[in-house]
């Protein structure tokens, strides 16, 4: 099994998209990207705006050669969208590249009313190919049932779990480690590999939430061999620091998405205010 992330926030912009390699399979999850439209009270930087570019342009190379495509739920930095904003990638874009992969989604079932006219969308566009995934399993591909957007009221996300040759990696798309349901269902899968997103620490997280994401990914540091952890927690500086402490109690067995691939962590919409300084 190969994994590649292709889009993370240490990447420099808003997503959770990988490619799983299989025997057999060629899964890419999460086919979308962003950038905050605001953050710190500035839009997004020339530099953001490349980066975002850049990764377009890699998920869609990445569409055509897919035998299966996952789409966790329906947020526009992890799915490509009808009417998306200059960052994000164009649903009937995503079409014109798409070949002959099958199109796993997650179903109605616990989202938002945005969500839910997202998931219309591409219904609309794709007919019976778009195939609710929820609790699904053909053996090398599973989905979880619907568990929590971190918390309740930000709507449900649906986690992909790939099997090849008794390896296994876990997809835990935006369950910012606080939803104790979405890490039990981990554990369950016993993966190997575990690429989950973090605790959205930018926001201010009260003390018992940062608490619980803490013990969460303690939890699954002693169960799993490698955590990459990323997403909402590196939207900011204090996410690094974060990672990096239960990095050093780990071993070394918890990464950034950078870190997996071997790259030097790059926090652009952490970094948005110094960028306009600078340019």
């Amino acid at each position: 099994m190969r994994i590649r992330i292709i889009g993370a926030e240490s990447f420099g912009v808003r997503s959770m998209c990988c490619v799983v390699e299989t025997a057999s399979r060629r899964v890419v999850i999460d086919p979308g990207v962003a950038l905050a439209p605001l953050r710190f009270g500035l839009p997004p930087h020339p530099v953001e705006l490349k980066r975002a570019e850049a990764i377009r342009e890699e998920i869609l190379l990445e569409i055509g050669q897919a035998t299966d495509i996952v789409v966790s739920h329906f947020h526009g930095d992890h799915t490509p969208l009808a009417t998306p904003d200059p960052s994000q990638l164009l649903l009937s874009e995503f079409a014109k590249q798409l070949g002959a992969a099958k199109i796993w989604i997650k179903s109605r079932h616990g989202n938002t009313k945005l969500m839910d006219k997202r998931y219309g969308d591409f219904v609309h566009l794709f007919g019976d190919r778009a195939l609710d995934a929820d609790g699904k399993d053909d053996g090398e591909l599973a989905f979880s049932l619907p568990v929590l957007h971190g918390k309740k009221g930000r709507g449900k996300v649906m986690m992909t779990r790939v099997v090849d040759r008794g390896s296994v990696f876990v997809h835990g798309s935006d369950i910012q480690l606080l939803d104790d349901e979405a890490v039990a269902q981990i554990i369950t899968w016993k993966p190997d590999v575990v690429f989950v997103d973090g605790p959205p620490v930018y926001l201010g997280l009260p003390i018992c939430e940062r608490e619980q994401a803490i013990t969460s990914g303690r939890q699954l540091a002693k169960m799993v061999h490698r955590i990459i952890i990323d997403h909402h927690l590196l939207r900011s500086q204090d996410g690094l620091d974060w990672l990096g402490q239960l990095g050093e109690e780990s071993g070394g067995r918890v990464m950034s998405a950078a870190d997996w691939e071997g790259e030097r962590p790059l926090l652009l919409e952490a970094q948005r205010r110094s960028l306009f300084r600078s340019s």
